[in-house]
């Protein structure tokens, strides 16, 4: 029977206040985290609408905010937990340590599956956001 300290519904009970990383060693082979992109996406579509407003109207101060904004908008990506369900900036990932984590890291197991890591989540996204901006590109400029 398991005590009521090892067991934890995230639905049901209350969120704990975070945990930081221990330390001594990294904490990521023990998180299971995935990528969010999605409102760094929504944000550069919004800048593209911008953009094409300000290139037909010629207008010089939308081109330079939306490319201002276009340098912020990788700080948008996302991460989420798929233990305990919290979500946050992808720039602070390493500093999430939920509850579940933490036991994985004290214990020394690793969970059974993973997934790919956040770098490699990262590089796919990187990759199918290219590859579909020079698709858009070929439709938008064939036409």
């Amino acid at each position: 029977m398991l005590s009521g300290h090892d067991v934890f519904d995230r639905d049901l009970d209350q969120q704990p206040w975070p945990v930081h990383a221990p330390r001594g060693g990294s904490i990521a082979p023990f998180q299971r985290l995935i990528v969010n992109p999605f409102l760094a996406v929504l944000i550069f579509l919004v800048l593209v609408a911008i953009g094409r407003w300000a290139l037909a109207y010629l207008s010089r101060g939308w081109i330079e905010f939306g490319f201002g904004v276009l340098a912020f908008d990788f700080l948008l990506f996302q991460y989420h937990c798929r233990d305990c369900g919290a979500t946050g900036w992808l720039l602070g990932y390493r500093n999430h340590a939920c509850p579940s984590v933490v036991a994985r890291y004290s214990r020394g197991e690793q969970p059974r599956f993973r997934g790919p890591g956040v770098r490699v989540q990262l590089v796919i996204w990187l990759v199918l956001f290219a590859s579909a901006a020079v698709l858009g590109s070929i439709v938008l400029f064939a036409t």
